[in-house]
């Protein structure tokens, strides 16, 4: 991920060495890391870390928002969803649902799961598109997912790396 100055965000990045080195956001610092080390715990994280992370998820969320009502104008006058359903007349956000569904099950930690409607292709038979989530480290990690649709059922959901 990279911060609103263009340069990637403060974190762990894996060398070819096969350690993780911290970036400080500005500059690499001299601090090394096994990449099975565990994460660190949040009474080891500064206030001002845990901070500037919120404000930057804060400001995503908030372009997020305005780029999925945006999206759902356009879906809404284009009448998208309604192909989706099946012949008992389902919506399509029904589809949708159960995709991101069955893709937060396949990932590490769904609850950081943040997909984005922009890249996402939408068929009667199939959904694909990428979500951003976090790893067991707390890095950002972009996915691809396909899920094979069946209406508003998820017959197969596969996810592998952006």
């Amino acid at each position: 991920m990279t911060s609103s100055s263009g340069e990637p965000e403060r974190g762990w990045y894996r060398q070819q060495d096969g350690r993780e080195r911290l970036w400080d956001g500005h500059r690499w610092t001299d601090e090394y890391r096994d990449p099975d080390a565990p994460p660190p715990s949040p009474e080891d994280r500064s206030p001002a870390d845990v901070d500037e992370k919120a404000k930057g998820k804060r400001a995503d969320r908030v372009g997020q928002a305005i780029g999925l009502g945006v999206v759902v104008v356009v879906i809404g006058c284009c009448g998208w969803f309604q192909s989706l359903g099946d012949d008992e007349g389902e919506s399509g956000g029904a589809a949708l649902t159960a995709c991101h569904n069955a893709v937060e099950a396949q990932i590490k930690n769904p609850s950081t799961a943040d997909f984005s409607l922009f890249d996402t292709t939408i068929t009667e038979t199939q959904i694909s598109g990428e979500v951003t989530a976090e790893n067991d480290f707390g890095a950002e990690k972009t996915l691809r997912y396909v899920c094979a649709m069946s209406g508003s059922t998820v017959t197969r959901a596969t996810v592998s790396p952006g």
